[in-house]
């Protein structure tokens, strides 16, 4: 390139100059079904049914966004392309119509609260793809043999085994933590008591009222109950708790753990809100922090 130095947008540069290969969007679908014939005829017809019937939004367009992405739907799944004959747009081709596929047969498959599927997961369907165009246009035939099938799916199981044992352990991690920093709570309680009680005393000598003693007690109680945090300690620690139970006893506890974490949030939230005290908002803060991250990962557990 004769330049200096390297940045990642030089990795699209073109590797011969005045290359220039048009492909248009026909051949290009025709390049795609016949790359995908080790996966079946029964696949290539849901394949070339979606070419024939508009699931693909395929040309740019003013106003369309940028970029590829396919959307899993009930009736059957959505493609947007901005296809520009080029290579990369044949992949992109490929590579959008596998999420495509993958998406369609959970949808016939599965019931609607299991057909979504991790991120993990959605990747392999557009790899198969790729990998089967990959090798068409090399003139390859792919080794679909069932022992070296057998070998690589036991691999698959293997890696997501240990993954799991380290999603177990971090999220497992993450809501103790969630649960000691609830714990440090208590002990702000009394110096949060106080220090409404001081603002009030000292928003009444300003005014310069006298106040009847009794009274003043009975407005505090009333003004403290709406500041009052217990019930939502003792929801976000049984939330902690089923959690725990959720994940050590269901096989599949992904979408439960979901609707639980949701549930944590909003206890946290709450807490936060009638917090009144710098350090029970930073301990907020911090659970909030811990809840995110179990969140995040719980996009991953089935």
């Amino acid at each position: 390139l004769g330049v200096d130095e390297l940045h990642f947008y030089d990795v699209y540069t073109p590797l011969l100059p005045g290359v220039d290969k048009h492909i248009p969007y026909e051949q290009a679908k025709q390049t795609v079904y016949d790359a995908l014939a080790p996966l079946g005829e029964d696949y290539r017809a849901i394949l070339k049914e979606g070419f024939d019937h508009r699931w693909i939004d395929v040309y740019q367009n003013q106003g369309k966004r940028s970029g590829a992405y396919s959307a899993g739907a009930a009736v059957h799944p959505y493609v947007l392309l901005n296809y520009t004959g080029t290579l990369d747009s044949q992949f992109t081709l490929a590579h959008e119509m596998g999420h495509a596929l993958h998406s369609y047969l959970s949808n016939k498959h599965q019931n609607p609260i299991d057909a979504d599927y991790v991120i993990f997961v959605g990747g392999l369907n557009k790899s198969a793809h790729q990998d089967c165009e990959d090798s068409d246009r090399a003139g390859l035939e792919l080794p679909y043999d069932q022992d070296r099938l057998i070998e690589a799916l036991a691999a698959v199981n293997d890696y997501r085994a240990k993954e799991g044992e380290a999603l177990y352990k971090d999220v497992t991690s993450r809501v103790r933590n969630i649960l000691d920093l609830e714990n440090q709570v208590e002990g702000f309680e009394k110096e949060r008591i106080d220090a409404v009680r001081e603002k009030l005393m000292k928003n009444l000598e300003a005014l310069q009222q006298k106040v009847d003693p009794s009274r003043f007690e009975q407005e505090m109680i009333f003004y403290l109950e709406k500041l009052d945090i217990n019930e939502e300690k003792v929801r976000l620690r049984q939330h902690c708790k089923y959690f725990m139970d959720t994940i050590d006893g269901e096989e599949y506890p992904g979408r439960k753990l979901g609707f639980i974490i949701q549930e944590m949030g909003r206890e946290i939230n709450t807490t936060g809100s009638k917090a009144n005290h710098s350090g029970i908002q930073k301990l907020v803060v911090r659970m909030k922090d811990e809840l995110e991250k179990i969140r995040e990962q719980s996009m991953n557990i089935l």
